[in-house]
């Protein structure tokens, strides 16, 4: 009964936009990690480059602390505005590209 409950649940990660340029990791809106991301994971916007950080701790302005870029297999991944990123269990997703 355990194992079926493990295979079958899953952990809530937040994911939060982050401002990549010129050695920047602060946190921006989520809006700015719209549309679809580049093979490496960024997003372009207005001429600057943003990427999802799972994890960690931040607000808007503020540096991204304890996250990856790394998207955590197995999680429920939505942003702080509440958009799914990727549903959590067997590794199935919403949006994005087969790549990522």
């Amino acid at each position: 009964m355990a194992l079926g409950y493990w295979a079958f649940s899953s952990d809530d990660v937040t994911a939060r936009c982050v401002e990549v340029e010129d050695g920047k990791e602060i946190v921006v809106p989520d809006s700015n990690c719209s549309g679809s991301p580049n093979s490496s994971g960024i997003f372009i916007y207005s001429g600057r480059q943003y990427r999802y950080y799972y994890g960690g701790s931040g607000d808007i302005g503020q540096k991204i602390s304890n996250a990856s870029t790394v998207k955590p297999k197995g999680a429920t991944i939505t942003t702080k505005s509440g958009t799914t990123v990727q549903r959590g269990g067997l590794g199935s997703k919403i949006g994005g590209s087969s790549g990522s």
